[in-house]
């Protein structure tokens, strides 16, 4: 994944779950990296779980947004 996308997740923890302590191994491992570098570092097992259960509920999101512009836009 690349930096973009897990600073996307780790801000919607922020917002959302703000305990959760995956947030704080994504901060880590994306620390001085630039947007669009590849991010290589090996999460726990139950960070992956969170980053891909979250990556899951923003393009549900993303997607549930976008219908919702369409409808307007046919209007």
């Amino acid at each position: 994944m690349i930096k973009k996308q897990l600073s996307l997740v780790a801000s919607w923890l922020y917002r959302n779950d703000p305990k959760n302590k995956a947030r704080f191994e994504i901060y880590q491992a994306i620390d001085h990296k630039h947007p669009a570098d590849e991010i290589k570092h090996q999460f726990s097992k139950e960070t992956t779980q969170v980053i891909q259960s979250t990556t899951k509920k923003i393009k549900q999101a993303e997607t549930a947004r976008i219908k919702k512009l369409k409808k307007r836009t046919k209007h």
